[in-house]
């Protein structure tokens, strides 16, 4: 029998059979608003910070503490909107987590933002967070390819002239992050910035009082002792009398602040001298130069100052009780 050689093979094969392929969905920050929360303008402490709590739920601000002055009104806070990109199946279904905290380094005489608190938008939060300085909470699943928003409110900080920091414009930075995994979503995220503008504190310096001088009463009828707030000449009108010493005297105020800026005056028409005895009294008129709005020299950014003189007038009788009489009157001024 012929000798033959038999050759047999064996072939292996394998697959690997899986389901339609998925699409990971995307969620975003499409925007978030510019420039907000927004203090507007803010008269400084001349020492130490002034805190304002900025509500999200309503954009409210309150000041919490310290002697600045917001003298802008209105509410302000940020919106933040996303969106969900992917399958419809995949949106409906993801949690969103979010990180809301302070990034980066402010500028001018506003601090780190710190206690961020959100209130929803169209947007559902989950469960509404107590304020911190680094707020992580969830949003429920939102539609594919729809926006959704939030607000973010913070608590923020002017400081004081005492900081040697330039007045101004200023700016803080924070930083919103969103995500279905991690737990906690990772960097970049989108910035957001809240800004003020800062002026230096408002503040009046008494230089002199008013000082009528020693008149003498007529001897009959009225006389009027008048003290010019422009020129600081006292006249003595009818046939009263003035005597040269001492030297009477307008008052004198040195209002400071921010440089360039304008400010309201608010005095009295009137004030109240009453006798050393405690029981006769004189209504005197006031009268300040220069009159109107004030402004204060300088620019921008540097300190500024103008000079106040303040006058008076009153009607002096014949039949006026001689002696001493003295009063006060408050002056005030605020940034326009």
């Amino acid at each position: 029998m012929p000798w033959r050689r038999r050759f047999h093979a064996a072939a292996f094969a394998s697959a690997l059979i899986t389901g339609a392929p998925t699409f990971a969905q995307t969620i975003a920050i499409q925007t978030i608003s510019a420039n907000t929360p927004a203090l507007g303008n803010v008269a400084a402490a001349a020492m130490g910070n002034t805190l304002f709590q900025v509500a999200a739920s309503t954009g409210a601000i309150t000041k919490i503490s310290g002697n600045g002055v917001r003298t802008t009104t209105g509410n302000s806070r940020a919106q933040v909107t996303i969106r969900c990109t992917g399958t419809a199946a995949e949106c409906n279904a993801a949690s969103i987590r979010v990180r809301v905290a302070a990034t980066g380094s402010p500028t001018g005489r506003l601090a780190t933002l710190t206690n961020f608190n959100v209130a929803s938008g169209t947007a559902t939060i989950s469960s509404v967070p107590t304020p911190a300085n680094i707020l992580n909470f969830v949003i429920d699943p939102i539609p594919r390819n729809t926006n959704r928003t939030f607000w973010v409110g913070a608590d923020m900080a002017v400081q004081g002239d005492n900081s040697g920091i330039a007045s101004g414009a200023a700016t803080a930075p924070f930083n919103v992050r969103v995500s279905v995994n991690p737990a906690t979503p990772v960097s970049p995220g989108t910035n957001g910035t809240a800004i003020a503008t800062v002026r230096r504190a408002a503040s009046i310096a008494k230089i002199a009082d008013i000082d009528y001088g020693t008149v003498v009463r007529p001897t009959s009828g009225n006389s009027n002792v008048a003290l010019n707030a422009s020129t600081g000449v006292r006249t003595v009108g009818g046939n009263g009398a003035g005597v040269p010493s001492p030297a009477p005297r307008r008052a004198e105020f040195t209002i400071s602040g921010e440089g360039g800026r304008t400010l309201s005056v608010t005095l009295p028409s009137n004030y109240v001298l009453t006798h050393s005895n405690g029981t006769n009294t004189i209504t005197a008129n006031l009268s300040r130069s220069p009159t109107g709005t004030l402004t204060l020299s300088g620019t921008q950014g540097s300190a500024g100052s103008i000079g106040l003189f303040v006058g008076s007038s009153f009607t002096m009788p014949a039949a006026v009780v001689p002696g001493v009489y003295s009063g006060t009157f408050n002056l005030t001024v605020q940034y326009n």
